[in-house]
């Protein structure tokens, strides 16, 4: 559990301080990030094979578990 804590964690560093990262504008999860409008983008990433969201904007960021994950339609 502490090392995918520590994964996760480092997901978010590095998505929050790549502030170089490409943004595209639309909604296709499959680009590298996707502007949804008011400073906020998000970005589909796997870790230890399950599916995760991570989102960052102007005030805030967070990793949440997706539902599209396989391990959702068990």
């Amino acid at each position: 559990m502490a090392k995918t804590m520590t994964i996760i964690a480092a997901a978010v560093a590095t998505a929050v301080l790549a502030g170089c990262a490409k943004i595209e504008d639309g909604k296709d999860i499959d680009k590298a990030w996707t502007d949804h409008g008011i400073g906020c983008c998000t970005k589909v990433v796997e870790i230890e094979g399950h599916k995760y969201i991570i989102m960052d904007g102007t005030y805030s960021g967070c990793i949440i578990h997706a539902a599209s994950c396989q391990c959702m339609s068990k």
